[in-house]
């Protein structure tokens, strides 16, 4: 009994300690569980549904339709009998008067029923309508390629948000390893200065500088730490975490030479923008309503049968059946239909401003985030650059101190412009990266395949997020030679 016992607190340690083990994160992985949990994608799959629902609804234009009918009558009435008044005896209005009032006191009643079964079977179907039916199922699709292109916006705008936090944490992990790298640097020239001092070989005044650039390089820890917490838990709001779940990022924000010219872009845009091809399928879907609505003053030809059978006995015994083919023209609406024909017109000339405003717009944003990752690529290679120049510089300061022919202020100095110059080329990469992120929201590009094959929400093709973008890559603890920055 005893060792049972054992063995189940042992198997309940083990299984605590599996529950809190942090979850491996990448990009990939982040995006996938944002796209499975992400309200707005859900509620932009339901009005696809929706979509698809209206085209079942148009597509039964197409099919007969066919009517059941079974009834059963009962009919019946009642009346009081009584003797009638002789005629011989030549009766008087009085008498009479009075036989009927005798009758309707003294009278018997009767009543008599009568039932009727009714079974029918009857079908319609529309022969030529004059364009109406391929019209109508036109519209219905070509809405429903809309919310399929508003869906594709939202995800591609989940794909950017999660990009923006992930590449945001990577950016305030590297930063608190900087801040904690700073202050063991300057911890360790303090302890220097501190040797010197207590020899006379320093003064006291720069014990006390090099104790205030310590105290000021543990409040950049404590800020950096903040920060790195706040950016994790903005990651786990956009994935869909909870607060207490544990993460773990191993990735390093890098760099790699954007491929592509503003000229491309643009032509991706325009050609794969998911509010474009959105809107552009709104306009066939009104021009297919305007052919429905002129279909209308054409004739409409329909085909109607119907088979019945009646009798006052179930099932009936006797049966009919009749075939029509029925043509109907429509003469008069009061103007319906040309007041809906130009409804549609100023849709569609409403829409079509509103694409080419569209477009001007996107342009816009395609060339803006194109000049922000250039920027930022010469940001990482001046940056990238001078990291390792500004830390070899605190070396040389750091040893000319101690041989006594530098100063304390020099260290200081140098380990100052090294910090800078690394968080600068921390904050290059970062900008690039989302900059990068930006311009594959802006141009519209996809990075998964459609989620409609099975119709399910998400259908995940593995990816590298730059690969289609970048070729080779530099890391946070690596310098950029110029060669390598493609500029």
């Amino acid at each position: 009994m005893r060792s049972k016992l054992v063995l189940l607190l042992v198997f309940l340690l083990f299984s605590t300690i599996r529950s809190v083990e942090a979850l491996n994160i990448d990009l990939n992985k982040a995006i996938e569980l944002a796209l499975e949990k992400n309200a707005k994608l859900k509620q932009a799959l339901a009005s696809v549904e929706a979509a698809k629902a209206k085209v079942m609804q148009a597509e039964k234009i197409l099919y007969p339709t066919i009517d059941f009918q079974t009834t059963k009558t009962e009919r019946g009435g009642a009346s009081k009998s009584f003797p009638e008044f002789p005629s011989s005896l030549n009766p008087t209005p009085e008498d009479i008067f009075l036989y009927n009032f005798m009758k309707s006191l003294l009278g018997t009643l009767s009543s008599s029923s009568t039932s009727e079964y009714q079974t029918k079977i009857s079908l319609t179907y529309p022969l030529y309508l004059g364009g109406k039916k391929s019209s109508t199922i036109k519209s219905a699709k070509e809405s429903l390629f809309a919310e399929l292109e508003n869906l594709r916006q939202v995800k591609n705008e989940v794909l950017y948000s999660v990009a923006e936090a992930y590449y945001n944490l990577l950016k305030a992990k590297s930063a608190y390893s900087i801040a904690i790298d700073g202050k063991k640097l300057l911890e360790a020239h303090l302890e220097e200065v501190k040797a010197r001092f207590n020899v006379g070989m320093t003064t006291r005044s720069d014990l006390i500088r090099a104790e205030v650039a310590v105290a000021s390089a543990e409040l950049d820890v404590i800020k950096a730490e903040n920060a790195l917490r706040v950016a994790e838990l903005n990651l786990k709001f956009s994935i869909g975490l909870n607060r207490d779940d544990e993460i773990e990022v191993k990735e390093e924000l890098a760099y790699s030479p954007l491929r592509g010219e503003l000229k491309e872009f643009l032509e991706e845009a325009f050609s794969k923008r998911p509010e474009i091809l959105s809107i552009s399928h709104l306009v066939e879907a009104l021009k297919a309503n305007e052919k429905s609505v002129l279909a209308e003053y054409k004739p409409q030809i329909y085909l109607s049968g119907s088979y019945q059978w009646s009798g006052d006995s179930f099932p009936p015994d006797r049966n009919s059946w009749s075939v029509a083919l029925i043509l109907s023209l429509n003469i008069f609406d009061g103007g319906e239909k040309e007041s809906k024909l130009r409804e549609i017109k100023a849709n569609i000339k409403k829409l079509e401003a509103t694409l080419e405003n569209l477009k001007k717009s996107i342009a816009l944003q395609v060339e803006s985030a194109y000049l922000s990752v250039k920027e930022a690529e010469k940001r990482i290679k001046v940056a990238g650059a001078q990291v390792e120049k500004a830390y070899e510089d605190f070396k040389m300061s750091e040893e000319e101190y101690k041989a006594g022919v530098g100063t304390n202020l020099d260290v200081l100095d140098a380990q100052t412009a090294w910090k800078e110059m690394k968080n600068s080329y921390v904050q290059a990469l970062y900008d690039f990266n989302v900059a990068v992120a930006k311009l594959i929201l802006a141009i519209g590009r996809d990075r998964f395949e459609s989620p409609f094959k099975e119709n399910h929400l998400v259908k995940l093709v593995s990816f590298n997020w730059m690969e289609q973008f970048c070729s080779g890559t530099a890391s946070i603890g690596q310098s950029c030679r110029s060669q390598d920055m493609g500029v």
